[in-house]
């Protein structure tokens, strides 16, 4: 059983800016594992339209022998969602949601395809469900909450194939550090802005076992990432937080401006620049 602090819940329920887009211009980052939180006007007409859920760690948000056919917005906790490897084995590449984050029902949304993988809780959950033919009766006679749910399950895409990216193609301490950067763009606070040293702060990057799950690697490669960050200065620990230089982040941040194309979001030129926007 995991166990979840009320101050780290508390902490990851408020990110330190609103992750959403708002437009095709939007200087939110699309990172993998955790794609950006769904716009405030769909979350409003989930939460008017939809059922509330609770969940306990390890419970399926849908089962696997159902069809996803609702959306799915997380409220409390976390989610995972996986594919497993074919020959049954356990490993699995997992990516997850939190608080304002779109949990199931967005791949499927308009072509009412089988989904593919599977949807669970990784703490205890609350969740809000609200069946997609209702949803898209809705969406579909507006052309702005349309161009909403596009453009935010379009990101949701590209942050699963950027997630497939990670594991594929980078080594255990990359991804440990992707994911410490998609952590901070959420949820960091810089401790020291306008300084060439800066530092941020925040809840500590999930629970340790979600951890190794994300980024694809044992709890003994994970501590030994973390035993050298903190040996190298770069990387400390209070409790339900952490620090870390935001220096530490540099290669992850130019792998990612590389992997995109920079002529479609006004991407920021460094990675200490992503921490003092916004």
């Amino acid at each position: 059983m995991l166990r979840i602090s009320p101050e780290w819940e508390a902490a990851i329920a408020k990110p330190r800016r609103e992750a959403h887009l708002d437009g095709t211009s939007s200087p939110v980052p699309i990172v993998p594992w955790l794609a950006p939180s769904l716009h405030p006007e769909l979350r409003e007409l989930l939460a008017r339209l939809g059922s509330v859920r609770r969940l306990a760690a390890g419970e399926n948000v849908i089962n696997p022998e159902e069809p996803v056919s609702s959306l799915v917005l997380v409220t409390r906790g976390v989610t995972g969602r996986s594919v497993g490897r074919p020959d049954g084995q356990s490993s699995e590449a997992i990516a997850v949601s939190t608080p304002g984050h779109i949990a199931a029902g967005n791949l499927n949304f308009f072509t009412r395809r089988p989904a593919f993988g599977r949807y669970f809780a990784l703490t205890p959950c609350e969740i809000v469900s609200c069946p997609s033919d209702l949803l898209r009766r809705i969406i579909m006679q507006d052309v702005h909450l349309l161009g909403l749910a596009a453009r935010q399950f379009e990101a949701c895409t590209l942050s699963d194939r950027l997630g497939f990216g990670c594991i594929a193609l980078l080594g255990v301490e990359m991804r440990c550090k992707v994911l410490a950067y998609v952590w901070a763009v959420n949820y960091a606070r810089v401790l020291n802005p306008g300084e060439d040293d800066m530092w941020l702060e925040m809840p500590v990057p999930l629970p340790r076992a979600v951890r190794c799950r994300v980024v694809s690697t044992s709890s003994v490669s994970m501590d030994k990432v973390l035993k050298h960050w903190k040996d190298s200065g770069m990387w400390e620990r209070d409790g339900n937080w952490v620090r870390l230089r935001a220096a530490h982040l540099r290669d992850v941040f130019e792998w990612l401006r590389r992997s995109s194309d920079p002529t479609t979001l006004p991407a920021a030129k460094s990675v200490e620049e992503v921490f003092l926007s916004n």
